[in-house]
């Protein structure tokens, strides 16, 4: 039990991260764009969050065993449902609206744990790879 939370900690730490990356592009895209061009870009910016997110996970934690496509998948699906709940709040706050519906709910999650898991695809193929 003692070596799986400093494991824990740094998947907490990779996750929150990429979310604050990926908030600070959307800060940064709405300042250059109009709202509601980026709304259309959000989908593609969580891909590439959960993306990094399962990527960072595996390529830093080397001794998992078994669960390493589990762990991917849940931190990127979890960087989803972060960017989902900061950027709900921070959009209806400068925006006044709703800027996702319910639906979005669950497509942020599916998105975020199939790139995850691609990216932590992308991170074992890398480790296998001779260097």
């Amino acid at each position: 039990m003692k070596n799986r939370f400093p494991l824990f900690l740094k998947i907490t730490f990779h996750v929150f991260v990429e979310v604050f990356g990926a908030v600070l592009l959307i800060s940064f895209l709405c300042l250059v764009m109009d709202v509601n061009r980026v709304l259309k870009l959000i989908p593609w910016i969580v891909a590439l969050s959960s993306a990094a997110s399962g990527y960072c996970v595996l390529d830093k934690a080397k001794t998992l065993g078994r669960h390493k496509h589990l762990l991917a998948t849940g931190a990127g699906s979890g960087a989803a449902l972060l960017l989902y709940g900061i950027l709900s709040v921070l959009l209806f706050f400068s925006t006044g609206e709703r800027p996702f519906s319910s639906w979005d709910l669950l497509i942020f999650p599916a998105i975020g744990s199939g790139c995850g898991e691609l990216g932590g695809l992308l991170a074992l193929k890398r480790r296998m790879s001779p260097r």
